[in-house]
């Protein structure tokens, strides 16, 4: 997760980058960060929750993600997925501070937390949000139809056990999401089309390349923060890759994944016509859906980042 804006000496080198994809948020993205901010207020542990400009109200970086990458959400859907998203990272950045004790008295609960098979132990609100964020999920499903709500609480746990920082099992947890978020199923046909995959690899290695992009300064404020602690942190990012097997300084490091970025971009916009063009109907219907959130969750790194500064 990315440190807060506070702490951040911006490089003069980091672009502004701009994304070839339009931004649209849901149409009830206000409603929803308002009511996710509330909901936080109320119920997350917190001994600044209660006072007027809370960090749940002013900095919505986790909650804004899911009204952008899922502009054509159910109504019914979009708070949740906010809320959700927001509670990973805030739960991310409280366990930071935790004993492994604590550790392991949380994370071994959550799966029976998640799944609603256990109750919260009185007094912990921790507990508390996470059996009530992931009850909204489940309650969903209906009889006779794909529970794709118990499936995105089943991912979550599959990704807590499987380490977050598994790239292809962040994916997939997302794409859960999505399938939620949309009530929507790809037919076996429409996985199988290689344009399909090819959307999300490029949207995949999109996203990865924004993502290291705009948080190397915090990456690297970070491993000299450590050192300084006498602890040795690992830069795992593109830029110095690139500085290494190119012999390049970190400028142009940036700008050849700068280029690489909108080359990504630019494929993938054309692969989206193709799709538009060989689909109609519920299918073309599913495509958009599962395109927009391919593109869009690197792109949201650039929205992110420009906001921050601000």
């Amino acid at each position: 997760m990315t440190g807060s804006s506070a702490d951040r000496t911006w490089s003069t080198s980091i672009p502004y980058l701009e994304t070839r994809f339009p931004y649209i948020e849901h149409e009830d993205a206000t409603q929803a960060l308002d009511n996710v901010a509330q909901y936080l207020c109320d119920n997350w542990p917190s001994n600044e929750s209660d006072k007027p400009g809370s960090s749940f109200t002013l900095h919505r970086d986790g909650a804004a993600w899911a009204t952008y990458v899922f502009p054509g959400a159910l109504k019914g859907r979009i708070e949740s997925a906010a809320l959700v998203t927001q509670v990973i990272f805030l739960l991310d950045d409280a366990t930071e501070e935790w004993t492994l004790a604590e550790k392991k008295q949380l994370f071994g609960r959550f799966p029976e937390l998640v799944l609603g098979t256990t109750t919260p132990i009185p007094g912990n609100q921790y507990e508390v949000v996470i059996a009530d964020l992931f009850s909204r999920f489940r309650a969903t499903d209906k009889p006779g139809r794909l529970a794709l709500g118990l499936k995105f609480c089943e991912e979550n746990i599959h990704w807590l056990k499987t380490s977050t920082k598994q790239e292809n099992r962040v994916h997939m947890w997302a794409y859960s999401l999505l399938y939620w978020v949309h009530d929507l199923s790809l037919p076996q046909y429409i996985q199988d089309d290689l344009d399909l995959r090819a959307v999300e690899d490029i949207g995949g290695r999109h996203g990865m390349l924004v993502n290291d992009l705009f948080s190397y300064d915090v990456e690297v404020n970070t491993a000299k923060r450590n050192s300084e602690c006498r602890t040795i942190t690992t830069i795992v990012n593109a830029i110095p890759v690139v500085m290494k097997e190119k012999s390049v300084k970190e400028e142009d490091a940036i700008n050849f994944i700068s280029n690489y970025i909108h080359q990504f971009e630019d494929e993938f916009l054309e692969i989206e016509a193709k799709l538009n063009a060989k689909y109609s109907g519920d299918d073309q219907r599913i495509c958009e859906r599962y395109e927009v959130w391919s593109g869009r969750d690197g792109a949201y790194d650039t929205i992110r980042f420009v906001s921050d500064l601000k």
